[in-house]
């Protein structure tokens, strides 16, 4: 079922604070970590599809040079912002072109050996914040509203 979200390890998922997601290429899904306690973000869940409102969009140039170098993944690319429950109307508004006409619907992608930054799929501006971004299942590009 899409958008279901397995919480790990008996951890808090905190629906109303910020969270950053990330492609988990080895589980095929995506991860959602969030801050604790200490302030360190850790893995809180995992999810086959989810939506994100205020994103920003955020690649640490040192993990990408790792990557390059090394030829062995890491994390070092996310979107960072708050949970939106109902990722499959999200779906169908992108479907629709109706969900607000001041944005513009987009897919988005990021690639380390392309470039440093998320970027709408082929094209090389750089994205860097997005109003809302829907990470669907099974794919590692994104559908965004900028």
């Amino acid at each position: 079922m899409s958008g279901n979200i397995t919480i790990r390890n008996r951890r808090c998922f905190a629906r109303l604070e910020p969270m950053r997601v990330y492609r988990n290429l080895h589980k095929d899904c995506w991860s959602i970590q969030q801050k604790n306690t200490k302030g360190r973000w850790l893995v809180v869940a995992h999810t086959d599809s989810i939506t994100l409102r205020d994103c920003e969009l955020r690649v640490s140039e040192a993990g990408r040079q790792r990557v390059l170098k090394e030829g062995r993944k890491n994390v070092h690319a996310y979107i960072q912002g708050y949970w939106v429950p109902d990722s499959l109307a999200v779906e169908t508004f992108w479907d629709a072109s109706c969900f607000r006409r001041d944005l513009k619907a987009v897919v988005i992608s990021y690639y380390p050996k392309h470039a440093g930054h998320f970027a709408v799929y082929g094209d090389r501006e750089p994205i860097e914040e997005a109003a809302l971004v829907y990470m669907p299942e099974g794919v590692s590009f994104t559908k965004a509203w900028i």
